[in-house]
């Protein structure tokens, strides 16, 4: 990938992201130019077929494959729903059941 794509992939998870925790880590490596001149931790991947991940059936996923995943869902057009409206349809459900008992 080149640095101009990886750029423009970076600037649209920012402008579309709600998580203030995400956000505030990113100001805090551009702040800190020395995190991000060395990554944290050094992995040993030689190779796309190298296992790097496992899933939830634990079958092993290689490096392309793992990549090629998250690409996937960053790439997706899917309507997610918040965690608020989640929560909020969850309570409302459970209010309903109790109003109905009661």
């Amino acid at each position: 990938m080149d640095i101009d794509k990886l750029k423009e992939k970076i600037i649209r998870r920012i402008e579309e992201t709600d998580d203030l925790g995400m956000l505030l880590d990113i100001q805090d490596i551009i702040n800190n130019q020395s995190a991000a001149a060395e990554p944290a931790v050094t992995y040993g991947i030689e190779s796309d077929e190298d296992i790097v991940a496992y899933t939830v059936d634990g079958k092993p996923m290689t490096r392309k494959e793992y990549v090629a995943d998250i690409e996937g869902i960053i790439n997706s057009n899917e309507k997610t729903i918040p965690h608020s409206e989640v929560k909020a349809r969850m309570d409302k459900w459970v209010q309903d059941r109790l109003n109905g008992i009661l």
